[in-house]
């Protein structure tokens, strides 16, 4: 069996504070998701204090999604589908564009 590849995906919409504490325990507990699914993360992206649900960019959602088209069979690692995408639409571009990447949360 070959290694079982992943990005991981952490975001947070409101960090007043700027401490990333947020981001920091999707971390921790997306490496211990990875780690009991048998996933190597090669590539991490964060968008902190960057909602989801608004019309802003996520500049890190993007580059993921970048990535993930020019590297077939990557898994999605993220702490909660509501880390990930709040929008259809999101979800669709994902299905659409990427052939229905594998997600775990």
């Amino acid at each position: 069996m070959g290694i079982k590849q992943a990005v991981a995906y952490y975001r947070i919409s409101q960090d007043t504070a700027g401490d990333m504490l947020g981001v920091d325990r999707q971390q921790s507990a997306v490496k211990e998701l990875a780690e009991r699914n048998g996933y190597t993360i090669v590539q991490e992206f964060k968008d902190n204090d960057v909602s989801a649900y608004s019309r802003r960019p996520r500049p890190q959602y993007q580059a993921m999604l970048a990535f993930l088209a020019n590297n077939p069979n990557t898994t999605i690692l993220a702490y909660g589908s509501d880390r990930l995408y709040r929008r259809n639409t999101d979800l669709e571009r994902i299905v659409d564009d990427l052939g229905g990447c594998h997600i775990v949360t």
